[in-house]
């Protein structure tokens, strides 16, 4: 009488671990991917917000003001009355845009945005500034306008 084998050869065993190992770290890499990948887009969506809430803010200013000029492609200042200026000023080190307000030498107050990384020009322009922010992989480079409601009405704007 012969005895019948039942069950599975260690070979067998150790070749199904490896396939199961195998599709668990396939599974967990995807995972982790996905995961970054949703994160990233969390993040960039919350600095564009920044971004966009720091442009309004600017734009209000620079409707505001009577003499805008760009101090280098990173500071904008805008004089407003008298001698109450803004000074806008990217901080390309800590990814923030700084608004700070100034009667005379006196500083009033002071707000910062997060902007992300990617870098930001102010250029001055006939009657106001234009806003450039560098595009990434996702995006493309963009350009906002921004104009003096008293250059336009005295016709020193575009």
């Amino acid at each position: 009488m012969t005895r019948r084998a039942r069950g599975f050869s260690l070979m067998e065993m150790v070749t199904a671990l490896m396939v199961l190992g195998a599709f668990a770290l396939m599974a967990t890499s995807l995972f982790n991917s996905s995961m970054g990948i949703a994160t990233g887009e969390g993040r960039r969506a919350a600095t564009d917000g920044q971004f966009e809430a720091a442009l309004a803010a600017m734009r209000a200013d620079a409707w505001d003001g009577y003499d805008l000029r760009s101090a280098s492609p990173v500071v904008a200042l805008i004089r407003i009355s008298g001698e109450r200026t803004i000074m806008w000023r990217v901080h390309a080190s800590t990814h923030t845009w700084t608004r700070s307000v100034y009667l005379g030498e006196k500083t009033l107050s002071e707000q910062s945005w997060s902007i992300g990384a990617r870098p930001i020009h102010v250029e001055t322009e006939a009657g106001g500034f234009i806003v450039e922010r560098t595009g990434d992989e996702l995006s493309h480079t963009q350009r906002w306008p921004l104009v003096s409601q008293v250059l336009l009405l005295t016709g020193a704007g575009p």
